[in-house]
């Protein structure tokens, strides 16, 4: 998987054989030339494809007893088979049988099958069996003897006493996922016809916990479609026999592999078959047998992949047995070390601190106790282990951390101690050591959701780095001169919060974890046997790390190529599909009909259906019924309801449990108005009392001038006020007064709110501090929030009694008093949490419609699909499958990911079904808005006056449309990183006239992706149309009726407007190269891979190997230009343009030009495509000229169509070189 992500794309081997499959499934649908044909092979194919299965067991007999006098030897036991005096092995048999002999003869494969090692000869010296192959079964055994009857079908084993009885063999099987996936379980049903046939079954195959070779597959299969090799040629379709496999080729040649190289090897099958292999090595778990009346057996056989011991995996591994007063020595120095203060050796004997109380008692506690005393070492100059006085500079903050938990080690540094130490070592027959199973330490692979601003919430567990925007940056180090507290955090963490294409996500092996919470996981995962499962207790861990990220991870712990444990996130990374590599093929999976181009399905059926669980019954009745949620999740499904009113339904609004409700708000804050204005009356808090300073003005009472929360009110005045019977008690208790005030201080709020939208940020309550993240933070870390909270003070007025004045204070906090590093406060921890949790529903809401998409505009109820076809392997747990959703009801998304849950397989009566069971996510590749975090860089933007043309530029590029500032294949983005032009982009959106096509390559090896990036970081618009890599991948980067920059400075007067006029594609290719002398060439011109190869120019000299010239493409990794003859023909030349060798163009290179040239040719037919000798079309001379001609010069070449090439038009440059096969493919134009 790439970075353990959900939604990686299957492998390209097994979406090409999807592709194949459907087009000869849908061979013959349209005129000749467009898709395959119904062929007499690919009818057959069709029609007379049939499946099979093999069986091999990995016992070898071995004479030597288990116990000298009571056990038994393998000897004995085959001698036990012909108890009876049936006398079916002699000496010799059961001397052809020890070792892997048994094993050998008894391949379950078209019943059983003698597998030769060797080549077998007759008396006339001819091979009758080759090495390697199975011997033919046929006829009647005519005597009872083993060997000699191993090539007879009936009567063989067993004897004919009964009649004529077959050999033993395989009736079915299948192969199911349990635990998501993680372990897979095979079902085999297995029929022997007479006891000594189950004899030999049950000592080879009913064996528990004994390994076993389990494959399956198709007796033939698509290898490969090659495209016509012209307009009138259909494409051919090479349709291969299935050759041998592990069986044959690994399991009987004496190597004795690892487990983990036997799972390497069906791996490596199902990509070189296509799919069209399957294979399963696991032990066997159980068995069961049924005698029938007619005497025959049927057997059931199950067996489990060797990794699921994950589940039974016992790690409390004893310790080196420690005397008593070493323990007693430890304790007491752990009681320091931890800062336990207890003071009497029976208190420390009798302490129920998990550390002080396992000391020696496993390997696990032992590390953690000797982790802790000898912390001081490891700390220096490591990564590994971080200590949390590390975490600040601030002398108050290092002594608030509690000593017991200050020992902090990094994720993958525990793993790494687990693998070692923890889990035994698998042994084989030859001494080759594997483990039960490997623990997953790549950093870059295990990815897990983060959020932007998120700390460590339970720092008593975990802590990890973080990335921050800088506005709460600058809130956290307001007044700080010196000190800051984030920077410090991350200072001697381990990259753990990573920022990768606009993407932020977090590297989960990076985090690091408090060693009194791994022993309290470790203790938390023991059973009643005092067996502590390995599994349980790393989802312990994981457990604890989703709490301190405040459950925007939700991590599982799963198993990846039946062997490997791994981590998987539930929860998407934001933009997270933007981290997956784009496939080289991604064919989407018809599920029923023919498409337009031809293809059809090989489906045999399928299921849709909704999949609405409790808890999301609940949110859509909640999205129903609702308008102002409190959570993103019933987003959807308020999406999928608008503009339909449910006219005898309830409008329903429920009360949050951490916030108040607006209303609630509003009156709180009316009566803290109201009181606080009553008190400053009473108080001389309003000072003058009357705006006029006089009980009259002009006879018209003026009323109060007051200032409430930055907002002055003139006047607040009623009838009575300012009568000679009134007095400051009476106007503080004056109700109507009062509510004056409020009425027109909500009216002077709104005014002010409009003018200074934004700027106030009014906290009214306690509990509504408590769950403000930006209040957490400060409160954590000190600084300034930016909020203003409403807090009663108690006044002393002049007369004695005294009086509750309300008022708003800003929420500051001190660094002497932040709290974060008081890990011992629960109170605090779990206002974080609250808090946290607010701010992630907020930031989700927000967010939402933004993402693209994380709901659609509709919104989506998730879908099951299920799907039966025919068997198809190379499909995994957690993989995305690309399925063509034209069917579904227009009310979804049409940008839906199915991701697979569920992958089974089924061998009966000669045909294989797969079953896949998926799941579907809204996909994501928009990532959050760019955060600007403290490991990230600002960019300043440019001022200056815009001219209109500039200006009506810019306005133009902002009306583009999506699609256009992405590529059409791959979606990848053609925006200007940074934006440096006026349209922003790397081409430019103008609908120009084309005449001629430009091939040009890239002088690099290099992703499509990265090619592209490359020009978004320059300010020249410099693109092709396409770009088509080696592998035969290719994109079209934008429509062929815009243009990019491609030619470079060309002098001035030729070629006007060339830019324009022409249709370019870029070849991936390193371009000219010189050969390193005594490196290895042969004298028939080839190079072994070790040869080397230099490109030399002014910038740069780099040197290549030929193996690495050749990127793992089976074909020749360098070539020699060529020259056309008057005829027509092409004949080697010493150099072009002074240079002997050139990167080759490849055969999967060229296939995807000539389907690129027909797509220009259906759309440009204006346009001709070919390269003769002289005449009409384009010339070879002038496509590839010679260093001392510019046909530029020639003026009739700007109007003349046809295909060029960048020597057209510069002399300094050799793209594309002459090569034999690029030109014979022009020609097939001509």
């Amino acid at each position: 998987m790439t970075g353990n992500i959900v939604g990686e794309p299957i492998i390209d081997e097994i979406n090409k054989q999807i592709d194949y499959r459907q087009q000869v499934h849908g061979a013959g649908y349209l005129p000749n030339s467009q898709n395959p044909q119904r062929t007499p092979a690919v009818q057959n194919y069709l029609n007379n494809r049939n499946s099979w299965i093999k069986m091999a067991s990995g016992i070898s007999l071995s004479n030597l007893k288990a116990d000298d006098t009571t056990g038994t030897s393998a000897t004995d036991k085959l001698t036990s088979l012909s108890s009876d005096g049936s006398n079916y092995l002699s000496e010799k048999d059961i001397e052809a049988m020890m070792g892997v002999g048994l094993a050998e003869n008894l391949v379950l494969f078209n019943g059983t099958q003698k597998f030769n090692t060797t080549e077998i000869v007759d008396d006339n010296g001819n091979v009758t069996t080759p090495k390697n192959s199975y011997s033919k079964r046929s006829g009647v055994a005519n005597s009872y003897g083993f060997l000699e009857n191993l090539s007879k079908m009936y009567g063989g084993l067993g004897g004919s006493q009964r009649g004529l009885q077959p050999v033993p063999g395989i009736i079915d099987m299948s192969v199911e996922c349990l635990n998501r996936g993680s372990i897979r379980k095979a079902t085999v049903k297995l029929k022997a016809y007479n006891k000594f046939q189950f004899g030999l079954i049950e000592l080879l195959y009913l064996r528990l916990g004994y390994s076993v070779m389990l494959e399956w597959g198709w007796d033939k299969y698509i290898d490969e479609i090659t495209p016509g090799k012209d307009a009138l040629t259909p494409p051919t379709v090479t349709i291969k026999d299935m050759e041998s496999t592990i069986i044959e080729n690994q399991w009987f040649d004496g190597n004795d592999y690892s487990q983990s190289e036997m799972i390497d090897f069906i791996l490596k099958a199902e990509e070189f078959y296509k799919g069209n292999y399957g294979g399963f090595f696991g032990t066997v778990s159980n068995f069961s047998w049924v005698l029938n009346k007619d005497n025959t057996y049927d057997i059931t056989l199950n067996l489990i992949t060797v990794g699921s011991v994950i589940e039974s995996l016992d790690i409390k591994i004893p310790a080196i047995s420690l005397d008593t007063n070493t323990i007693k020595a430890t304790q007491k120095l752990l009681n320091d070390a931890l800062g336990l203060g207890l003071e009497t050796p029976k208190a420390i004997e009798e302490s129920d601190n998990m550390i002080l109380s396992n000391v020696g008692s496993d390997k696990l506690s032992q590390w953690v106790s000797n982790t802790i005393l000898n912390f001081e070492d490891l700390i220096l100059g490591s990564l590994d282990y971080v200590s949390g006085e590390e975490l600040t500079r601030i002398k108050q903050w290092q002594t608030d951390v509690p000593k017991q938990s200050r020992f902090f080690v990094r994720f993958a540094t525990l793993l790494s101690f687990i693998g070692d130490k923890l889990i035994c070592d698998v042994i084989n027959s030859k001494d080759v050591k594997d483990k039960e199973v490997i623990i997953e330490l790549d950093t870059e692979e295990v990815k897990c959701n983060y959020e932007v601003n998120l700390v460590p919430l339970n720092a008593n567990k975990v802590i990890f780095s973080v990335v921050m925007e800088e506005e709460v940056i600058k809130r956290i180090n307001s007044g700080a001169t010196t000190t800051t507290p984030i920077d410090d955090l991350n200072r001697n963490l381990s990259d753990f919060a990573i920022k990768q294409d606009g993407v932020i996500y977090g590297q989960l092996l990076n985090c690091y974890l408090n060693l009194t919470f791994i022993q309290q996981a470790f203790v938390g995962a023991q059973n009643n046997k005092e067996e502590v499962s390995l599994f349980k207790f790393l989802q312990n861990l994981c457990d604890g790390i989703n709490e301190s990220t405040g459950n925007c991870t939700n991590l599982e712990v799963v198993l990846k190529k039946d062997k490997t444990i791994t981590f998987i996130d539930q929860n998407q990374i934001k933009g997270g599909d933007k981290l997956i590599p784009k496939p080289k093929s991604n064919t989407p999976l018809n599920i029923y009909g023919y498409e337009t181009n031809g293809s059809s399905t090989f489906v045999k059926d399928f299921k849709f259906q909704t999949k609405i669980t409790p808890n999301l019954m609940n949110m859509v009745t909640i999205g129903a019924t609702s308008t102002n949620e409190k959570d993103i999740n019933s987003i959807p499904f308020q999406e999928w309801n608008k503009g339909l009113v449910n006219r005898f339904g309830q409008s329903q609004q429920y009360e949050e449990d951490d916030a108040l409700t607006k209303s609630d708000l509003e009156d709180e804050e009316m009566e803290i108005f109201k009181k606080t204005f009553a008190a400053d009356i009473l108080a001389d808090g309003i000072n003058p009392r009357y705006y006029s300073g006089n009980f009259f003005q002009n006879n018209k009472p003026k009323g109060y001038y007051y200032t409430y929360n930055n907002i002055t009110i003139i006047p607040i005045w009623v009838p009575g006020v300012g009568s000679l019977i009134s007095d400051r008690l009476d106007d503080s208790t004056n109700k109507a007064l009062l509510s004056e005030g409020w009425r027109k201080y909500k009216l002077e709020k709104k005014k002010k709110a409009k003018t200074q939208k934004g700027k106030t940020n009014i906290i009214k309550s306690s509990k509504e501090a408590d769950n403000n993240y930006m209040v957490y933070l400060i409160r954590a870390f000190g600084g300034d929030s930016g909020y203003t909270e409403t807090v009663a003070v108690v006044k002393e007025a002049n007369t004695p009694r005294q009086t509750t004045i309300y008022t708003n204070k800003p929420i500051i906090e001190s660094r002497t008093n932040a709290l974060y590093f008081k890990w011992g406060n629960d109170d605090f921890i779990q206002q974080g949490k609250n808090a946290f949790k607010k701010y992630l529903s907020n930031k989700n809401k927000k967010e939402a419609e933004a993402l693209t998409p994380i709901i659609s505009g509709t919104g989506f109820i998730p879908l099951e699909l299920s799907i039966t076809m025919d068997g198809l392997s190379g499909i995994k747990i957690y993989n995305r499958l690309n399925i063509n959703t034209k069917f579904l009801p227009s009310s979804y998304p049409k940008s839906l990911k199915f991701i697979v849950k569920g992958v089974d397989h089924k061998v009966s009566n000669n045909v294989w079904d797969t079953n896949i069971s998926t799941i579907s996510v809204p996909v994501s590749i928009t990532p959050p808005k760019t955060i600007t975090g403290v490991n990230q860089t600002t960019k300043k933007k440019s001022g200056g006056i815009i001219s209109r043309a500039i200006a009506l530029a810019k306005a133009t590029f902002n009306n583009l449309t999506s699609d256009q500032k992405v590529t059409m294949v791959k979606g990848l983005s053609l925006e200007q990183d940074p934006p440096a032009t006026t349209n922003g982009l790397i081409y430019w959106p103008e609908e120009t006239d084309k005449t001629q096509i430009v091939l040009h390559h890239t002088a690099d090896n290099a992703p499509i992706e990265n090619t592209i990036n490359f020009w978004r970081r320059g300010k020249k618009h410099i693109s092709t149309h396409f770009i088509i890599n080696r592998d035969g991948d290719y994109d079209q980067l934008f429509p062929l009726k815009y243009w990019g920059n491609h030619l470079g400075k060309v002098p001035k007067g030729k070629n006007p407007a060339g830019q324009k006029r022409t249709i370019t594609i870029e070849l991936e290719g390193q371009g000219y190269l010189k050969y390193v002398n005594d490196t290895g060439k042969r004298q028939d011109g080839t190079f072994p891979d070790t040869a080397q190869f230099q490109q030399v120019s002014p910038d740069r000299t780099e040197t290549f190997t030929y193996k690495k010239l050749k990127q793992g493409i089976n074909e020749p990794a360098v070539a020699t230009p060529v020259k056309m003859n008057s005829d027509g023909s092409l004949s080697p030349v010493p150099a072009y343009r002074g240079y002997q060798y050139y990167q080759a163009y490849t055969k999967p290179q060229l296939d995807t030009l000539r389907k690129v040239l027909k797509q220009i040719q259906a759309e440009y037919p204006n346009i001709p495509i070919g390269s003769t000798p002289r005449g009409s079309g384009t010339t070879f001379s002038e496509q590839f000229p010679k260093k001392d001609v510019d046909v530029s010069k020639n003026q009739s070449f700007t109007p003349v169509t046809g295909i060029y090439t960048h020597n057209s038009y510069r002399l300094d440059k050799s793209d594309v070189f002459p090569q034999k096969e690029l030109i014979e493919l022009l020609q097939e134009f001509n």
